[in-house]
């Protein structure tokens, strides 16, 4: 029985892992700069109860575990790309309607 293989070219799998790479890396900017780092100092500026402030620390997190545990099955329902899209396009929306948020 002959298998069905895919085979893929030394330049296509080096720029696929280029592009894989530069995906993560801007995530982990945009998600662990900003989220984690950045946010908890707005919210003191904006003078919000440390409580707050922790429960949003911890929301970041949980936000991030629920994506890592729903993002095999979306994977495979949208695709590599669309998901990477989709996750994207979530954490704009996040980060966009935050000055929106009451915090007090």
């Amino acid at each position: 029985m002959v298998e069905d293989t895919l085979v893929i070219s030394d330049s296509r799998r080096f720029s696929s892992m280029v592009a894989l790479n530069a995906v993560s890396t801007l995530a982990q900017i945009g998600q662990f700069a900003l989220g984690t780092m950045l946010l908890p100092i707005a919210l003191e500026t904006k003078k919000v109860s440390p409580e707050v402030i922790g429960f949003t620390s911890a929301a970041l997190w949980l936000g991030m575990m629920a994506g890592l545990l729903a993002a095999g099955q979306f994977t495979r329902w949208l695709g590599y790309r669309n998901t990477v899209i989709a996750g994207l396009l979530m954490s704009i929306t996040s980060f966009v309607l935050l000055p929106y948020i009451n915090w007090q």
